[in-house]
């Protein structure tokens, strides 16, 4: 069903349509059994189910407290800093029940670990007036085989200390480069919900990098953990699930690994772009695109040299037009070598249109076609007559095609992957 943000829909139908993937059930009870083997992070309620051990009690109430007074506040940050403290180890014990699963770990990586990362604004390296404040996310888990599983923003020494004051109050900051999916959390309930905030966050994510084709965001209020999915198309937040609830530990759990083992395209990257970030410089992308053009059937290789048009929207749900100037290169890898000419430069629009829409070669051929039909024809429509002279002088376009002198000079195009319908 609609609401003001977007759409909201069940659980199930969420994780269906929407999760990056679900555990196949052959693993499932297996991973299951090993995470529930840890009983440093799970207890037993009063009826006997397993629910986390750290969300057992009730959250310390702050309703006598004072938003003006500045002790309140670090007392509502620490406060909240160390309620979700332990999701940390909850998703680090997650992550290595799974990789003990035979069968499990053979066929799925683990590209992703949860970082905690309280009033951390993510900057951007694109244009846009953004100014999100995260507190958790999913980044990219870091190879470099040192200590624990962690993120490669852990190496980033701009994260160990505050960077940045937003209104009077310290916050560290964090590239979007390697951030696949925020959270935000509050100890209470907002009054309008932190939708607007996650989908902002998740904008700029997406808007500041053009591999994005779709994002997730996290919320978690009190106990109450929302999962959201947007797109160029629409957004959809999920049912809520519950820390403390023992009906949603398996949800919770299952959860975490969609996201922490997804590969990049399940969580939004688009596997035909490719981005070259450079020291000081602007990152770079190539677009591999599929060529059938002249029965080559081999793809090309576009790497922008300067940006021509980025309009910067704070939005999501747009067309999102990006104009580059590129050039054609022999790969998508960082040290490839140019194709033919290295003066030749392409113009390459990246745009998201509706599905039924025609592409703009579809609509030139379409316009190619009207051309040769009226350039050609003899006699002349009826309804066409009072044109007989304009055919006549531009009849000579006709010869090898001249007439399309005047347009531009479409050399390839790619669709990519459809966003899915909200139905």
């Amino acid at each position: 069903m609609p609401s003001e943000e977007g759409f909201k829909c069940s659980f199930d139908r969420f994780q269906e349509h929407y999760y990056p993937f679900t555990v196949p059930e052959k693993h499932w009870s297996n991973i299951l059994s090993k995470v529930l083997e840890r009983l440093d992070l799970l207890t037993e309620n009063d009826e006997g189910k397993k629910v986390f051990k750290a969300f057992m009690e009730a959250i310390p109430g702050d309703d006598d407290d004072d938003d003006d007074d500045p002790d309140y506040v670090q007392q509502g940050e620490a406060r909240t800093d160390n309620l979700y403290k332990p999701l940390h180890d909850i998703a680090t014990a997650i992550a290595k029940a799974s990789l003990q699963v035979a069968g499990f770990w053979e066929t799925r990586e683990l590209n992703y670990v949860f970082r905690p990362c309280p009033r951390t604004m993510i900057h951007s390296s694109t244009t846009g007036s953004y100014s999100n404040i995260v507190d958790a996310v999913f980044e990219k888990r870091c190879l470099c085989g040192e200590g624990q599983l962690h993120g490669v923003s852990e190496h980033l020494e701009h994260l160990s200390s505050p960077q940045m004051n937003v209104g009077g109050h310290p916050v560290t900051s964090m590239s979007t480069n390697d951030v696949a999916c925020v959270f935000m959390l509050r100890t209470k309930n907002t009054s309008d919900g932190l939708m607007k905030e996650i989908a902002s966050a998740t904008a700029q994510l997406i808007n500041d990098d053009a591999r994005r084709m779709f994002g997730y965001g996290f919320t978690i209020e009190g106990y109450e953990v929302t999962v959201s999915y947007f797109c160029r198309s629409h957004s959809v937040a999920s049912e809520v699930l519950s820390l403390n609830n023992p009906g949603d530990l398996n949800r919770l759990i299952g959860t975490f690994i969609s996201f922490m083992f997804a590969m990049d395209e399940e969580m939004g990257y688009d596997p035909t772009v490719s981005r070259h970030d450079r020291d000081g410089f602007k990152a770079q992308y190539t677009f591999r695109i599929p060529d059938s053009d002249n029965g080559r059937n081999s793809d090309r290789f576009f790497r922008t040299v300067d940006t021509i048009y980025d309009y910067g929207s704070l939005d999501v749900t747009d067309k999102s037009t990006r104009v580059w100037l590129v050039e054609e290169k022999s790969s998508a890898e960082d040290d490839a070598s140019p194709v033919g000419d290295p003066a030749i430069r392409y113009v390459l629009k990246d745009v998201w249109h509706p599905a039924k829409a025609r592409t703009e070669r579809q609509i030139q051929d379409s316009i190619f076609k009207g051309i040769k039909e009226f350039l050609a024809a003899s006699p002349l429509p009826p309804e066409k007559a009072d044109l007989a002279e304009l055919q006549s002088k531009n009849a000579h376009l006709l010869l090898g095609d001249s007439f399309k002198h005047y347009f531009t000079t479409i050399v390839a195009e790619y669709q990519g992957r459809m966003t899915p319908a909200y139905d």
